[in-house]
């Protein structure tokens, strides 16, 4: 137990290491600040929402910053171009999935760096590897005025869940920038979910499904959960037609989509309420 918490403070301390502020960029789009009764729960998409993200692409070549990483740690590997030959993995285990008849598979990319990186790399070190990579080539930093809100939701006793296209380095980024676990705002892990557990990324239906049978379990009903999210086919639409209460977080022009698919019956995607901060959300419920 002790060797494991102490990775875990290692994976939390690289990350705080590898993350830089940066701010968001106004996205242009009027709030529109509808009172929602009856929320008993409120549920968060991460990337985009609880985090700034800007997936632009990174300054410099990704196989050298991948084999700067590997120096660091003292990994040799025998691909001359590792983080290529990591994406190109990614992107056939993809069509694989596709091709059986997924419409939104979703891996854990620690076993691909094991196929990458060779079974002698250390299940530790495999991570350190992941979340550094990832800390290079994709820029987060905590959305404005999270923190505060997170707790004063906390303090309603309101509980608090995550459904998003995530790894399981997207927790431990969330502590980094939190200054403390998730456990401390709220977060319940039985209302948690993330894409690489669940072997599909939204708008796939399964980590929706899943979230509608454990509130049940707590006696909360889907118009009673608020769900949060930064886009409207990912995050909106499939909560709607699972008749969640919807908040659509329009915080930042790199993250926000707005253009939709329609849902299920091909309608056009209206959020219950839209917010461009998150001192807003108080104006909500």
């Amino acid at each position: 137990m002790g060797a494991s918490m102490s990775h875990h403070q290692s994976l939390v301390d690289l990350a705080k290491q590898s993350l830089s502020r940066f701010s968001p960029i106004p996205a242009g789009v009027s709030p529109d600040l509808n009172r929602l009764h009856g929320v008993k729960c409120v549920v968060f998409d991460v990337y985009g929402t609880l985090l700034l993200s800007d997936r632009s692409p990174a300054a410099g070549d990704r196989n050298a910053a991948l084999r700067e990483i590997l120096e660091s740690l003292e990994i040799t590997c025998e691909h001359e171009k590792p983080a290529s030959a990591f994406h190109s993995l990614l992107q056939k285990k993809a069509f694989s999935a596709r091709l059986s008849g997924a419409s939104s598979p979703e891996f854990d990319v620690r076993k691909l760096w094991k196929r990458v990186l060779g079974e002698s790399v250390s299940d530790q070190n495999i991570e350190k590897v992941a979340l550094a990579y990832e800390c290079a080539m994709h820029r987060v930093w905590l959305a404005p005025n999270v923190k505060s809100v997170l707790s004063q939701l906390s303090a309603l006793g309101l509980p608090l869940g995550i459904l998003s296209n995530a790894q399981f380095y997207t927790p431990i980024l969330l502590e980094a920038l939190l200054g403390m676990p998730l456990s401390e705002f709220g977060f319940m892990d039985t209302l948690s979910f993330y894409s690489y557990e669940c072997g599909e990324s939204k708008p796939g239906p399964l980590m929706f499904d899943q979230l509608v049978g454990r509130l049940e379990r707590l006696h909360l009903r889907p118009n009673e959960t608020l769900i949060v999210g930064n886009d409207l086919n990912n995050d909106i639409a499939p909560a709607q037609e699972r008749d969640f209460k919807t908040l659509l977080v329009a915080q930042d022009e790199r993250s926000l989509t707005m253009d939709s698919d329609g849902g299920s019956l091909g309608d056009p995607i209206e959020p219950n309420a839209t917010i461009t901060s998150f001192d807003d959300l108080f104006q909500i419920i």
